[in-house]
């Protein structure tokens, strides 16, 4: 018995340990003892003698490797669509560099763009006014564009979601401009006031006002909806008894008719 538990040991030390460690001495070119005890069952104690050298080689060949690839991405992508030139800037590109980037490009092809009406749509890249200007004289002056910038996309205050990690204790208030997801329990005492929507995993018993201040089209979910009050927009509302309170069910609370209503939250919900 003790010479098949050894062989198959052996097997998967051969197998499967030193296939890594192999993995790893090529990476960091360093320099691996393995010793190997049997007592007590078995252990293999592993100790990597790391070269320094080799390591911040590695790190150095990654660094140039990342810098290539970084100029080797374009500081500006033109693109021609239906009489429109979409001209995007990184946007985490140097303005200067991305200029002059653009003026070489347009340089190279002067009779493909001289004269040709096309509208020039500019984006990806947040510029100031003086910015602009110059980017919007390089293309109107001397190409003849007509030039349209667009903003960098912001995320508005009721997209954004708000993650709270932990129980929200009596006395604690949370509020946020968009949604709210509480992993945890919100406590007696305890408020969550969010511009749009409130999902709680876990049992509330707080005070809840999802669609801060007016916005009746918001909800709140829970695992456990026990709050003595609910406010979804500008409408008010108690939760169900608690002592008739289903706790196996997660319950969905939405405004219709300018009622508040409080379901079981499953597939049949009306408001999924």
């Amino acid at each position: 018995m003790r010479v098949v538990v050894a062989a198959i040991r052996r097997m998967w030390l051969k197998a499967f340990l030193m296939p890594i460690l192999a993995l790893i001495n090529l990476m960091t070119k360093s320099k691996l003892r393995i010793p190997v005890k049997d007592r007590w069952g078995f252990r293999i104690h592993l100790s990597f003698i790391l070269s320094k050298e080799g390591f911040l080689q590695k790190m150095e060949k990654l660094v140039i490797k990342t810098y290539i690839m970084r100029r080797i991405a374009p500081r500006v992508d033109i693109r021609g669509a239906r009489n429109r030139l979409i001209i995007n800037i990184d946007e985490d590109e140097n303005f200067i560099d991305a200029y002059n980037d653009l003026a070489d490009k347009l340089r190279k092809y002067p009779e493909f763009f001289k004269g040709s009406q096309m509208k020039a749509i500019v984006k990806g890249k947040e510029m100031n006014n003086e910015e602009r200007n110059m980017i919007r004289e390089l293309l109107e002056t001397r190409f003849g564009f007509n030039t349209l910038f667009l903003n960098p996309v912001e995320q508005k205050d009721d997209q954004l979601i708000k993650f709270v990690r932990t129980t929200i204790r009596s006395g604690q208030v949370i509020q946020t401009p968009g949604h709210v997801v509480i992993l945890g329990d919100v406590n007696d005492g305890s408020e969550i006031k969010a511009g749009g929507n409130i999902l709680i995993m876990g049992r509330t018993n707080g005070l809840l006002h999802a669609g801060y201040p007016n916005k009746n089209d918001s909800f709140i979910a829970a695992f456990r909806l026990e709050s003595l009050q609910i406010r979804i927009g500008n409408i008010i509302s108690r939760a169900p008894d608690r002592k008739r309170y289903r706790a196996d069910i997660p319950e969905i609370a939405y405004v219709k008719d300018d009622k508040i209503f409080i379901e079981p939250l499953n597939q049949k919900s009306k408001m999924l």
